[in-house]
């Protein structure tokens, strides 16, 4: 009895990946324009070619997909790295969405946002991609350090380190306060906090690297230390997957 149950939910299994195994890879004839919205975009940077694709329904019924996107990065004609997102909005921004202007000469960005799983992806002049928890982004003013917020219904700040190539610390807030601001006080860096509700003034924390934490500070920073934060979608009129 044992290995019949076994047997069925590996099947099951098996099953539930070849459904979703089977969108992996972009294919357009799968989506006529008759049914559904299709923005595909390709950029060169470098000697690769970073190509997103979104799709959504025209129409919104039960058993149809809400948002779904493909990340492709190619060399020499060749795919070196891929992305397929299966999105769920939850009420949110969804989709992939790229800087006004690359930040990096490093780096290209790209923001992914939807199922409560945001993601802010690096790629490298190879072609590999790094994934981190994100979204919105900052880059210190040296270049050095990424400063992603994870789109969540947790409060994640994740800090890169762009030069050695690895994440740093990544620290969840626990408090209930939402991450805003990434400030660069001469290679100090602190972060802002969204008011909390009923209150016009937000707190502040300075990101303690050598301890791994952020500490609440009540030091006085200047806008012109403000970093410029990158992909901040929410602030579009539509941010729900190629409908933007």
């Amino acid at each position: 009895m044992k290995k019949a149950f076994f047997l069925f939910f590996t099947l099951l299994s098996f099953k539930s990946w070849g459904q979703v195994n089977k969108f992996l890879t972009y294919k357009k004839e799968i989506y006529p324009s008759r049914k559904y919205i299709t923005q595909s975009d390709t950029l060169q940077w470098g000697s690769l070619e970073v190509i997103t694709t979104m799709i959504h329904p025209k129409k919104n019924t039960a058993n149809q997909f809400a948002c779904r996107a493909w990340l492709y990065i190619r060399k020499n004609r060749k795919t070196v790295s891929k992305k397929f997102y299966d999105i769920d909005p939850v009420g949110s921004c969804s989709g992939l969405y790229l800087p006004s202007q690359q930040p990096l000469k490093d780096y290209f960005i790209v923001s992914k946002f939807g199922d409560y799983d945001g993601e802010t992806l690096l790629i490298d002049a190879s072609g590999k991609l790094t994934t981190l928890q994100g979204g919105a982004f900052a880059v210190s003013k040296d270049g050095r350090y990424l400063f992603a917020n994870y789109s969540s219904d947790i409060q994640i700040l994740t800090i890169y380190d762009l030069k050695n190539h690895k994440i740093l610390m990544s620290i969840e807030n626990m408090d209930g306060l939402e991450y805003q601001n990434i400030y660069d006080k001469n290679g100090a860096y602190y972060v802002s906090y969204f008011p909390k509700e009923g209150s016009l003034t937000s707190e502040l924390g300075f990101i303690d690297f050598q301890r791994k934490r952020i500490q609440k500070t009540k030091v006085s920073l200047k806008q012109n230390l403000l970093l410029p934060t990158y992909n901040e979608v929410w602030k579009q009129v539509n941010c729900n997957c190629s409908s933007h």
